[in-house]
């Protein structure tokens, strides 16, 4: 529900959603498998993934929100939303887009793979690439962009 929300994943199955609420959220996957959307609503979140898998699509909401992927899959898009967000990806998988939507977005990969596009949408936004794979396609949108 509304507030902020912590949720650690460390194994096992989910078969459904995962629901934050609005509020400055943080959902750490650490194992297991969330067969399910993710929502966190409105406000600062936080998404960890260092291992597992969640298979769906995950909705950070409006908010200066921070996702990094060191390990495991995500399959499924990854929105940001809007306001000014970072994505770092330093190891797993994303098999889906990342979107920035509108805001001042930094994306830096140093590991890992992208299988899809990474679309940071309008805004001064920023993307540097020192390792890892994006197949798809870079787009920075309207914006004083690097």
């Amino acid at each position: 529900g509304d507030g902020d929300d912590t949720g650690t994943f460390n194994g096992g199955t989910m078969g459904g959603n995962v629901s934050m609420g609005n509020g400055n959220d943080t959902v750490n996957v650490g194992g297991g498998t969330i067969n399910g959307a993710m929502d966190f609503g409105t406000g600062n979140d936080s998404l960890l993934v260092t291992s597992g898998s969640v298979t769906g699509p995950v909705t950070m909401g409006d908010g200066n929100d921070t996702a990094t992927l060191s390990g495991g899959t995500v399959t499924g898009n990854l929105d940001l939303g809007g306001n000014d967000d970072t994505l770092n990806v330093m190891g797993g998988t994303l098999n889906g887009n990342a979107l920035g939507g509108t805001g001042n977005d930094i994306v830096t990969m140093t590991s890992g793979n992208v299988n899809g596009d990474v679309d940071l949408g309008d805004g001064n936004d920023s993307y540097t690439q020192t390792g890892g794979t994006l197949t798809g396609n870079l787009l920075l949108g309207a914006g004083d962009d690097t």
